[in-house]
């Protein structure tokens, strides 16, 4: 078999795949890898990059949900909860069934 990718960011293929590619430099080509899939030889074409302003809002959108969450733990860490009892009422007892008689 064989055939060109497309290209592949980090997190798309499988680990031992993924760190040979990365690892080469371009235009070199890699001793064999063993994954899940077979036996591959990796010659790299390219390696490319792209300017944080284009993908600033990508690394916030990930980054924001997990800072959100810390923050929230931080505060709740920091927060001693104490509940006042008086402040719902004396607490009523259970209701008493009403009893009534039964026609005949």
């Amino acid at each position: 078999m064989g055939g060109d990718l497309p290209e592949f960011k980090r997190g798309m293929m499988v680990p031992q795949f993924e760190q040979a590619a990365f690892a080469a430099k371009v235009g070199d080509i890699s001793e064999p890898v063993k994954s899940a899939f077979g036996y591959h030889i990796i010659q790299v074409q390219s390696h490319s990059t792209k300017p944080l302003a284009e993908v600033k809002a990508d690394i916030e959108g990930k980054l924001k949900p997990d800072l959100a969450r810390k923050a929230v733990e931080a505060m709740r860490a920091g927060t001693q909860v104490t509940i006042d009892d008086a402040y719902f009422g004396p607490a009523n007892p259970p209701a008493q069934p009403v009893l009534r008689p039964v026609p005949k």
